[in-house]
């Protein structure tokens, strides 16, 4: 018997853990969460809103370290590659734990392209 691909149980372990890759990079990248939790953790990073575009932008004075993880937190493409790497590292070690981590996050991107359909359709 051939070893699944990295361990995955089954394919709904993957589509879990996509979904809430997506849900969180968009969540970080795009809003403010609770109590303004995320809109403070991209600002202690760099990243500020441009007032004319409403798109997360790094200023010219962020440099370093600051920058790279300001550039991560302003493209949901490149946070999405960290959020997959901590998922795939944590479904390694423990699977049973990552998947019900990701389940909530999931849910909340199933709802939010659910309610997307409706707005478009309904």
């Amino acid at each position: 018997m051939q070893a699944p691909v990295l361990g995955l149980r089954s394919l709904a372990d993957l589509l879990v853990i996509a979904l809430a890759v997506w849900r969180l990079s968009y969540m970080f990248v795009w809003e403010d969460g609770p109590f303004d939790l995320i809109r403070t953790l991209r600002e202690q990073v760099g990243v500020r809103i441009d007032p004319h575009t409403n798109l997360p932008i790094v200023p010219d004075h962020v440099t370093g370290v600051d920058k790279f993880f300001a550039g991560i937190f302003s493209c949901v493409y490149c946070l999405s590659v960290w959020t997959a790497i901590f998922f795939t590292g944590l479904y390694l070690v423990n699977s049973l734990f990552a998947v019900v981590l990701a389940v909530p996050f999931a849910l909340s991107a199933c709802a939010i392209a659910i309610n997307s359909l409706y707005d478009d359709y309904g």
